[in-house]
């Protein structure tokens, strides 16, 4: 202190900013080989995943970030 004597702490004040920080999207692949019987040509293929939109591109994450 300016008269010498020692500060003593008595409590404290706290401000805040808030901050965006840009979204980043990413694109995530799911590739599902084609397979096929050469005796009796069955075409196979495994299931698409499950979307919450069907045939969607749009990821759960970034649904319910719109949403909110």
């Amino acid at each position: 202190c300016s008269c010498g004597c020692q500060l003593r702490r008595i409590g404290e004040d706290i401000s805040e900013k808030l901050h965006f920080r840009p979204a980043q999207f990413y694109k995530e692949q799911h590739v599902r080989g084609k397979w096929v019987c050469d005796q009796c040509d069955t075409l196979t293929q495994q299931a698409m995943p499950a979307y919450v939109i069907d045939k969607g591109i749009a990821s759960p994450e970034l649904l319910s970030h719109v949403l909110v």
